[in-house]
């Protein structure tokens, strides 16, 4: 393990629920490990999982390496200022979507924010007037939003990286935070984009349970799955998400199957219930548990 990946483990605990922090250890992560995604290279998301025990961290890095940084790329957009702080996408909703109208006035809500808290811009996917589906993708700097629109999110987990929740409420954009407009290639772009990413939290996740597999092993053998178990399920995600980058650095249809789900979250809970069996269990290491219950919340959201 690098001096870095040694660092970034040490200060989990300090940085839950602490935002300067979670910025700090941001920028630090962003000069040792810029969020460029290329196939066939192990990438940071990985590494932060398995060796620094940050799972939190690893999916914000996800965030920037494939949602944020390629969709704005594929739009062709220069944001003000560049893109060397934190990005977050908003596009999940459930009711109260946000529409653009012809004044470009913004209003609705979206639900969960990656690193939204934290985040010094944001690209908020919207609606028409009387269009059932996105057609834009505009850009919004965190200090441009009205006190109070961005709110805290806590899930119970993922402490290390503070989610939000967006409401907007007539927010006034300009024409020159337009991401994109149209509406084909904006719900294309984050179709393609939205599935790469759900690919490496997948392999993400499972390079977390190794790093907890390890150190619930050093306290107690774990009942049932052995290490080869999960390097096999590793293997098979990691050329799973080479082959998805690929095709979607191409614009190519992208291959959606993946490592059996339902075998990952067994074993995920084979690792979960031996681990709580550790007396005294450490407050680092039942918050970095409860983010195993992450995986399940994501298939529902």
């Amino acid at each position: 393990m690098t001096a870095f990946l040694e660092w970034i483990r040490a200060g989990y605990h300090d940085r839950c629920g602490n935002p300067a922090l979670q910025k700090e250890c941001w920028k630090k992560l962003l000069a040792e490990y810029p969020p460029v995604l290329k196939p066939r290279e192990e990438r940071a998301s990985t590494l932060i999982s398995r060796e620094a025990g940050d799972l939190g961290l690893s999916l914000l890095w996800i965030v920037q390496a494939a949602l944020v940084g390629p969709i704005i790329s594929e739009a062709g957009y220069a944001t003000p200022g560049g893109t060397g702080g934190i990005g977050a996408l908003a596009h999940s909703e459930k009711i109260d979507p946000v529409i653009l109208d012809g004044d470009l006035t913004l209003s609705g809500s979206k639900n969960y924010i990656t690193g939204g808290r934290t985040s010094d811009y944001i690209i908020v996917s919207a609606r028409r007037p009387g269009e059932d589906r996105i057609s834009a993708m505009v850009f919004i700097r965190a200090d441009r939003l009205p006190e109070g629109s961005l709110s805290s999110l806590d899930l119970g987990s993922l402490r290390t990286t503070d989610h939000g929740k967006l409401v907007l409420k007539g927010f006034q954009a300009g024409k020159e935070d337009i991401v994109m407009d149209d509406g084909g290639a904006v719900r294309s772009a984050i179709r393609r984009w939205s599935i790469i990413e759900r690919s490496l939290i997948l392999e993400s996740y499972l390079h977390y349970m190794y790093y907890l597999f390890k150190r619930t092993r050093e306290a107690g053998a774990v009942p049932g799955l052995e290490a080869g178990d999960l390097e096999l399920l590793i293997s098979e995600q990691e050329k799973t998400a080479d082959r998805q980058i690929e095709s979607a650095a191409n614009r190519e249809w992208i291959e959606e199957a993946g490592t059996d789900f339902m075998k990952i979250i067994s074993s995920a809970n084979t690792i979960h219930e031996a681990a709580m069996k550790i007396k005294p269990l450490p407050e680092e290491m039942r918050y970095r548990l409860s983010d195993l219950s992450f995986l399940t919340k994501m298939r529902y959201h």
